[in-house]
């Protein structure tokens, strides 16, 4: 028996009921019990890092998330007409619409009903994928438990007015709405260009015992409750350590080292973390996160009696950043893309002799070819994280430390 009431589960067998269907296979692990997809995914991921694991690692429990509800951003691409558009996700069978799919919170769902009832009241057409015409292409949902924040991407301008004139049919909940203008004609979902229509500039979406200013470009995690553990787990390890420097490469909004600061404010101890990101619009969202928190300060050794805590954060590419650094701090985290760190970085961090590194990896494949890279560290401890349930999509996360002779 499923324990979530929501009208396309099936009570008993607690499956989607555009699964059972065939019309949406975008959870493939549907037919498995979520704590035996849990237990699966532990399973291949311990196999999978076995090579850089010791006697002494330290397993902690898998960081599960609910299995339904959980999705608090929303990615739907338009089709049909503007007279009755139809929601979906990329590669979905047409003519589905997917708005109420199980596992958005109630209020990406009502603000996907509100974004439906303006496309209808403006009249913006659908874009056509083979007619190579029409002007919405999708609607971006991110939501916090009390507000949202709602982009539409157009292919033109020329729809604006019609869309500034009825944008009181939004849900009230919608505090920022943009418009990110993409004219080509490519797999990307969103253009370059970004136009502010209604509303705050940013979306302040909370984690853990901070908040974190979103622009409307930036990169938030999809599954916030699982994040926020994430973020204080490493935080955790970090001053744990008894590290007082710290680095987040590809530190995105500042989620890692935000984190970190709160941690060491609330301990009473020094830190000194210095996020790196490659787009500006994501450190402009952790500059200002780190000012209202008042983590941000000048530059400097921390002298100070008093416990002093600094989050600064740079634009710049990680590898390159990390490679030219006169000084290494005390501890590490990094959170590439599902690619990976790769061989430089990989090299830089293995010759670096940091104590601590905490590696937070969205594709477990390529974090075990980057520790193989990275021979003078070993898992001291590992955790699951189940950040997309019914999908064979999992994370992990790993605590690094320097290895002994014996274990090289």
């Amino acid at each position: 028996m499923s324990a979530f009431a929501h009208p396309r589960i099936d009570p008993e067998s607690g499956i989607c009921e555009y699964f059972s269907a065939g019309q949406c296979e975008s959870c493939s692990l549907m037919r498995t019990p979520h704590d035996a997809q849990v237990r699966e995914a532990r399973e291949r991921l311990h196999s999978l890092l076995a090579h850089a694991m010791t006697p002494a690692t330290v397993w902690e429990e898998p960081l599960v998330s609910a299995p339904w509800g959980f999705r608090t951003k929303a990615k739907m691409m338009v089709r049909g007409t503007a007279n009755a558009p139809v929601f979906s996700f990329p590669g979905t069978h047409e003519g589905v619409d997917l708005a109420d799919c199980p596992l958005y919170p109630t209020l990406v769902t009502d603000v996907l009903d509100s974004a439906r009832a303006l496309i209808r009241r403006a009249q913006v057409p659908p874009y056509n994928l083979d007619k190579r015409r029409g002007e919405i292409k999708y609607v971006l949902v991110t939501a916090t438990q009390t507000e949202a924040m709602v982009r539409l991407v157009l292919r033109s301008t020329s729809a604006l007015e019609r869309i500034r004139e009825h944008l009181a049919l939004l849900d009230p909940r919608v505090s920022v709405v943009s418009a990110n203008i993409h004219p080509e004609h490519e797999a990307l979902i969103e253009g370059t260009e970004e136009i502010h229509l209604a509303g705050a500039d940013r979306l302040r979406l909370p984690i853990g015992g901070i908040d974190v200013d979103v622009l409307p470009r930036s990169f938030t995690q999809t599954n916030t409750a699982v994040a926020s553990e994430l973020y204080a787990q490493v935080a955790r390890w970090i001053l744990d350590s008894g590290a007082h420097t710290a680095w987040d490469l590809y530190c995105g909004v500042g989620g890692f080292a935000l984190s970190i600061a709160h941690e060491a404010r609330a301990r009473g101890a020094h830190m000194d973390v210095t996020g790196i990101e490659i787009t500006s619009e994501a450190i402009e969202s952790a500059r200002g996160s780190a000012k209202r928190h008042g983590f941000a300060g000048a530059v400097g050794p921390l002298t100070t009696p008093e416990p002093s805590v600094r989050a600064h954060f740079d634009t710049a590419d990680a590898t390159e950043w990390a490679r030219h650094q006169p000084n290494l701090p005390e501890a590490i985290v990094v959170n590439p893309p599902r690619r990976g760190i790769g061989d430089a970085l990989a090299a830089v961090l293995n010759a670096s002799g940091v104590r601590t590194i905490a590696y937070s990896s969205c594709n477990p494949e390529t974090l075990a070819a980057d520790l193989a890279r990275m021979p003078n560290y070993r898992i001291a401890r590992a955790r699951l994280i189940d950040m997309f349930p019914h999908s064979a999509h999992n994370e992990a996360l790993v605590l690094l430390t320097r290895a002994t002779a014996g274990e090289r």
